[in-house]
């Protein structure tokens, strides 16, 4: 997805990764630091949610 950025700047395409870039300027950690963070709870938001629909799906025997 592609997001505008206004007052003539050209578009930004992943919004999170320059939000995750700032945070890790500031604080001195690494954008993974804060990419693993937001997954982590983008997953743990989404099991949550999918809970019901997850439990029908049946593991395959490998």
């Amino acid at each position: 997805m592609i997001a505008p950025r206004g007052r003539g700047r050209p578009p930004v395409a992943n919004p999170k990764a320059r939000v995750t870039l700032r945070l890790s300027r500031i604080f001195g950690t690494t954008a993974e630091f804060w990419m693993n963070l937001q997954m982590g709870y983008d997953l743990s938001v989404t099991a949550k949610a999918e809970a019901r629909e997850l439990k029908k799906i049946k593991a395959i025997a490998a």
